[in-house]
């Protein structure tokens, strides 16, 4: 067997297979081959460049499952847009470190800096096991939160799911309690935090 047939059968142009009987081969499709053979024979391979591996590398990487949420969240946070993703791949630490246990069962906090918008605030975020409620409590301040994961209904019966933000004025009285079977998870930021009622 000739190299040549070995790199047309290789590169699967042969096309003696599907020719019929008394047909004449095309001379467009000969040509072909022998372009192709011969540069199969005179090229090296080439390594790309680094731009263009991480161009390839980043089009077949799986989506994270925030993705969706990472330019409302980077506008919400006043942060750039690999700090949110860093911060968020924190979430399946939970409830290990860094995050913090609170005095509530099943709750816990991951305390950040937001952005230069959110100064003088508070900023965390929250995670609560499905079936968990946190407790009746009043805002000394305005709060806002982003829904990440999970599902919560307030006492009023109003329910958040992931992309909703939640607004709560100074002296708003409410408890949470986390619906569904994903833990719930809240990007919060507060402004004069809370007592329990």
């Amino acid at each position: 067997m000739s190299e040549e047939h070995i790199i047309e059968q290789a590169l699967s142009i042969d096309d003696s297979a599907t020719k019929k009987p008394g047909q004449q081969s095309d001379p467009e499709l000969n040509q072909i081959e022998a372009t192709m053979s011969s540069i199969a024979l005179t090229e090296s391979a080439q390594t790309p460049g680094n731009a263009l591996r991480e161009q390839l590398l980043q089009s077949v990487q799986q989506p994270h499952r925030f993705d969706a949420f990472i330019a409302r969240l980077s506008d919400f946070l006043d942060l750039s847009a690999d700090r949110v993703k860093a911060l968020l791949l924190q979430i399946e630490l939970a409830p290990n470190t860094p995050w913090q246990t609170s005095e509530l069962p099943d709750i816990c906090f991951l305390p950040f800096q937001g952005g230069p918008k959110t100064n003088g605030r508070e900023c965390f975020l929250m995670h609560m096991q499905p079936g968990h409620t946190f407790p009746e409590h009043r805002h000394h301040g305005d709060e806002w939160g982003f829904v990440l994961q999970g599902q919560i209904q307030e006492d009023s019966g109003r329910c958040y799911a992931p992309g909703d933000m939640v607004y709560r004025s100074a002296d708003d009285t409410h408890a949470l309690t986390a619906t569904g079977d994903q833990p719930f998870v809240f990007a919060v930021i507060l402004q004069g935090g809370i007592e329990w009622t």
